[in-house]
């Protein structure tokens, strides 16, 4: 859960062009796609929380992602607001015949670039999350998780069927997207959990498989 405060959250909504549940020029292909990128599902159960239309997510992503990962993703979301804001600038210059036309900041995008910096100063306290979220916010937090565990294993497992699930779990890249996944969501896996999906998933023959010892 991230700690923006709801003047805040305004703020962006009004960056964002969050009215009527749009975000940004952003088609609903092109959100996920632009969320994907930092392992974020945007399209899973927790995001659906206040909704399945585009600014009903990001508020969604608000309640759940840290104050690390929000201030990495809206870093990112401020710099197309700028190039659009940009390109507005050049086609007003253009209209009028000015020359030099030039981009411009406004208070909105300072103020905004201000918000991220206090945010980021901010530790994120697992403890501190964990007592504030609901049974159910816990559950839609530990479904999208698995969600996304299963969708990276299956990645590595299309690339070599023959890994085993320690293999898939020392793999670089697992690490890197399971801590971008627990990050988002405010979330921690137990290894014992980690395995226990895998097994739901292995393509390896089941002879191959390691289970309980069988008596002769």
């Amino acid at each position: 859960m991230s700690d923006l405060s709801l003047e805040e959250q305004k703020l962006f909504e009004k960056l964002f062009k969050m009215e009527s549940g749009f975000f940004m020029n952003m088609n609903t292909s092109e959100m996920r796609l632009f969320f994907s990128s930092y392992d974020i599902d945007i399209n899973s159960k927790p995001f659906n929380k206040y909704g399945t239309l585009m600014a009903d997510k990001l508020r969604a992503f608000w309640k759940f992602a840290s104050n690390q990962c929000v201030v990495k993703v809206h870093r990112d979301l401020l710099k197309l607001v700028r190039l659009e804001e940009r390109d507005s600038s050049k086609q007003m210059y253009s209209s009028f015949k000015m020359d030099n036309p030039h981009s411009y900041i406004s208070g909105d995008i300072q103020k905004a670039e201000e918000i991220l910096c206090q945010l980021e100063q901010k530790p994120d306290s697992p403890k501190k999350y964990q007592k504030t979220k609901t049974p159910q916010e816990r559950h839609s937090s530990h479904t999208a998780l698995k969600e996304g565990v299963l969708s990276i294993a299956r990645e590595l497992w299309k690339e070599n069927p023959n890994l085993s699930q320690s293999d898939i779990m020392r793999k670089n890249l697992f690490k890197e997207k399971l801590k971008n996944l627990c990050d988002t969501l405010d979330v921690q896996a137990k290894k014992e959990t980690l395995r226990k999906w895998l097994s739901e998933i292995d393509p390896r023959d089941q002879e191959n498989k390691p289970g309980p010892n069988k008596k002769g």
